[in-house]
Order: structure tokens, then sequence, then C-alpha cells
């Protein structure tokens, strides 16, 4: 399996797809920079940038996964990893921490953004690394679905539009979807939106909640992508079989989700240096001094505001 990743790695950063995909994705992160962060007068942070490359970054993960089984297939390899003694899982599994690598060393790509904010401004490194976490942890979803792809197609375009159509439409549907639902399932819904999760660790606030949504789709998907590659090493599964076995991954994929969302087993983490979203210590004894149950009302106009 380290062969196989070592091996994908250099085929990453050998052809000409992965230095495309590194380079539109610096180049038009420096230009969000440019425009909304590198200002007189505007705030030092990386949040805008963040917010724009977790749009990017579904349209260019699934270039760098559309590739990855599809290409061997196309070329004759495939055949060879399949007959070679190692796992399903461990297959996919290589893939899958190949291409999540070459992310980070996109990701890295932007790191001079960061090095012009400390030379004119002081930012805030607590809530930058929280941006790239959150980023990380989005690009490795859709690598993963765009394994499970690859794993299903022959052709490198299609893989890159189904996994790039399923991202959006799932952006996208969350937002929408809330607006036509009752309140409950709106909740549910809204839950699973994407942007969602990685607004939460753009701003510097590291929520359980959102690590576990993106961990959770990340090893049902590499499982299901193992269930494809096992169906490719052998025709006599049954397909009865992957279909019963992905139901169950996605039941176990909402359930955890929706357990995670509970408060009692969530947690914030505040990365932020200035402890932005952490009650000050006379808040909190002030709160703590209160006898009598005491509640927060919020009073929101629904012209100003959506329903989510």
């Amino acid at each position: 399996a380290f062969a196989i990743m070592k091996r994908d790695i250099r085929s990453l950063f050998c052809v000409p797809t992965g230095s495309i995909v590194a380079a539109l994705f610096s180049c038009l992160c420096g230009v969000v920079f440019l425009s909304t962060v590198f200002q007189q007068g505007s705030v030092a942070t990386m949040q805008p940038v963040f917010e724009f490359a977790a749009w990017l970054l579904l349209l260019l993960c699934p270039a760098i996964t559309m590739r990855l089984i599809a290409e061997e297939r196309r070329i004759g390899t495939w055949d060879l990893l399949l007959a070679s003694p190692i796992s399903s899982f461990q297959l996919a599994k290589s893939k899958f921490v190949a291409a999540w690598c070459f992310l980070l060393f996109v990701l890295l790509t932007t790191i001079p953004l960061v090095l012009v904010l400390e030379i004119y401004a002081q930012p805030d490194y607590g809530a930058i690394l929280s941006g790239y976490l959150g980023l990380l942890l989005l690009g490795g979803a859709v690598i993963a679905s765009g394994i499970v792809v690859s794993a299903f197609s022959t052709s490198q375009t299609v893989a890159y539009l189904v996994t790039t159509f399923f991202w959006l439409t799932l952006s996208l549907g969350t937002k929408v979807l809330p607006t036509l639902v009752p309140s409950r399932l709106a909740d549910i819904v809204f839950a699973f939106d994407p942007d969602l999760r990685t607004n939460a660790f753009s701003i510097g606030l590291i929520d359980t909640s959102g690590v576990v949504y993106f961990l959770s789709i990340i090893v049902v998907l590499v499982l299901v992508a193992a269930f494809a590659v096992d169906r490719t090493r052998r025709p006599e599964t049954q397909i009865t079989k992957i279909i019963i076995s992905g139901v169950c991954l996605l039941a176990s994929l909402l359930s955890i989700n929706e357990l995670a969302l509970q408060e009692p087993l969530r947690m914030r983490l505040d990365a932020t240096g200035s402890r932005a979203y952490t009650l000050s210590d006379q808040t909190t004894s002030f709160l703590n001094d209160l006898d009598e149950p005491w509640r927060v009302v919020v009073l929101m106009d629904e012209s100003m505001a959506d329903r989510s």
C-alpha cells in the first residue's frame, strides 16, 4: 500500500493535471486576497480566501481524483494492481492518502499570502490554522467521493463531472431545501451543508461536529470505494451486498452526525489568539451567580434573514 501511495504521489506531481490544479488554486486565491484582504485599513484575516477556496476545492479536487483509477484502467495497469497481494481496502486507502497528501501541497502554495500578512500586519495564526484544517477536511471528503466515482467509471471526464455535480448539488440543495420542508426536516438538511462546516473553521472556531461530519464522510466513502474495487476484483460479488452495505454505511453516517450535533457531546474550540468566541471571566462568573433560570431570546426579521 505504501508503494502504491508513493507511486500515485509521484504521478500527481509529474502529470500536467497536478501542476494545473496547484497553479489555478494559488492564482485564484491570490486574486481574492488582493481584492478583499490586501487593502488599506482591511482586517488582517484569511477568512475571505478560505471561504472562496472552499468553493474552489469542489471544482479542483475532482480533477485530482478523476485519473487515480480511471486512468489506470485506460493504460492497462489496473489489472496488475488487482493481481497484487493487497486488499481492496488497502488499495482504496493508498489512493486516498496519495490524493490527500497532494491536496496538502496545493494548500501550502497559499502560504506566501500569510507571509504577506505577517509583513504588513499582525494576523491571527490560530484562526489561519483552523481555516487550513477546514479546507483539508473538506478536500478529503471530496477526494474520497471522487475515488468512489473513479472506481465505478472508466472515463476521467465522467468521473470529474459526476463528483463535481454531486458536491455542487449537495451544497446548493442544502441552502434551498430548508425553505421548502418542515422545520424539523429543515434542521437536518441544513446540518449537511458543507459550507456551514467550513465557515466555522474559517473564522477560527473548531467545532467537533464539523470534524465528525467530514471524517465520517471520508471513512464511509473510502469503505464504499473498497467495495467498488472488490467488485472489480471479484465480479461474482453480488451487487445487492454492495447496496445493502452502502445503505448501512449511510445510516451510520446520518446517526453519527445526528449524535455529534447534540450539545452534551459537542465541543467548540476557540482557536483565535484573541479568544473572540470565548466568554470573559466576568461574564462567566455573572452567569454562574444567577439563581433563577435564564434564557436568551433572539428576535429576527424574516425579510432580513433566510430561514436557515
